[in-house]
């Protein structure tokens, strides 16, 4: 194989769901275990009443067990509308919650030490009307205390929102609410879990091509937002998925990756006024991005400041029509950004909308320690997938 050329990943199990995948992940205190959200969008015949048929969305949670190269459906909990992501709080990686297609979100334990592992409801809050899809949520690490919850939701009407929740998450308050974008915000999310306390910033991206910034400050005890930028030229198309970069090696940098149904992957700097450091593109649409591993910095000069280091960050790109792609992001000495994919997963036949990394246990295992086990989807033929990657030595692992 030419050392340049991205390798040709291969599955070592696949499995046919019952209904399409919209949206997975692994949970971090218990890696064995995934949920996997799925959107099913079902025509009813309205008796010659209309000429349109009446529509609608249901959609499901599956627990999954993968060991080793084991893949298990555990258990299947029904939901009464279409799932379009899911995440588990960074404060309590049991408690997952859900956004809905009628303007809800849930939440949902993870039981993983019973003798029959499943995810069991907790609550359901219903805050937005029914029309609105509920496109994507992010909770907010800063909030991770003992009496409340912050998550950021973004809609198919274009608001952004963020959400306080109680402990128990049987009541709700929503904070602050906004008209961000013109068409569907497909995406939020805040800045790295690293940045401990306030200021923090929120980022979303939407269908009108737009990746808006705001900073999230305290004021006289509550929250104040300030519009810092709206970037509206950068991209071709939708902006789809937006990944911060959480170690860019000195004061006052803000990195942050940006995928688009324009098929490029970009690397931005939003320190100031955002501006594209580099860009590749990688086909498809880029509809997902996830950090599989960061480079811990290393200076190769020292006493000539933070661009001095050289950072690296290996990333999972669900790319929809051309399946997932692995690409390596680096920053090297002088603050020059490069993009390279380094491998191809496509063995799907629609579109890949979700995939995710098994967290890997701290061990020194060896070249064991250099693989990466993937999951990914495809929502149209309903195919799951798992798949091994080495971060070094050129060949896939099966």
């Amino acid at each position: 194989m030419v050392q340049d050329e991205p390798q040709e990943l291969k599955s070592f199990a696949s499995t046919i769901l019952e209904l399409p995948p919209s949206c997975l992940e692994f949970c971090s205190s218990f890696p064995e275990f995934f949920v996997a959200g799925t959107y099913y969008l079902e025509s009813h015949s309205n008796d010659g009443e209309s000429d349109c048929p009446s529509q609608e969305r249901r959609g499901s949670l599956l627990l999954f067990r993968l060991q080793g190269q084991n893949l298990t459906l555990l258990h299947t909990t029904y939901t009464p509308s279409a799932v379009l992501d899911l995440h588990f709080a960074p404060h309590d990686p049991t408690t997952l919650a859900v956004a809905t297609s009628i303007g809800d979100i849930r939440f949902y334990r993870l039981n993983a030490s019973a003798s029959n592992p499943s995810v069991d409801r907790i609550s359901q809050s219903h805050i937005f009307a029914q029309d609105v899809l509920v496109l994507s949520l992010a909770w907010e690490p800063v909030s991770s205390r003992d009496d409340f919850s912050r998550i950021a939701v973004s809609l198919s009407n274009g608001n952004v929102a963020i959400i306080a929740y109680a402990a128990d998450f049987q009541s709700h308050q929503i904070l602050w609410q906004s008209a961000v974008h013109s068409l569907e915000a497909w995406m939020v999310i805040y800045s790295p879990e690293q940045e401990h306390d306030y200021p923090c910033f929120l980022y979303s991206g939407g269908d009108d091509s737009a990746l808006c910034i705001r900073k999230l400050v305290r004021q006289d005890g509550s929250l104040g937002y300030e519009n810092l930028a709206r970037d509206t030229k950068s991209h071709g198309a939708g902006v789809t998925a937006i990944l911060p970069l959480s170690a860019t090696g000195g004061a006052g940098e803000r990195n942050l990756l940006t995928g688009s149904y324009d098929e490029y992957l970009r690397v931005y700097d939003t320190a100031s006024r955002p501006n594209v450091l580099a860009e590749e593109k990688l086909g498809g649409g880029v509809w997902r991005l996830k950090l599989m591993l960061a480079s811990e910095p290393s200076a190769r000069a020292a006493g000539h400041g933070p661009m001095s280091t050289e950072l690296s960050f290996t990333i999972l790109a669900s790319c929809m029509h051309a399946g997932v792609r692995l690409v390596r992001v680096t920053r090297i000495a002088g603050g020059k950004w490069s993009i390279k994919v380094l491998a191809a997963f496509e063995e799907h036949e629609s579109m890949n909308y979700a995939s995710d990394v098994q967290p890997r246990s701290k061990t020194s295992a060896g070249d064991e320690n250099d693989v990466f086990t993937c999951v990914s989807t495809s929502f149209y033929d309903r195919k799951l997938c798992v798949w091994k990657y080495r971060e070094r030595g050129g060949e896939e692992q099966v």
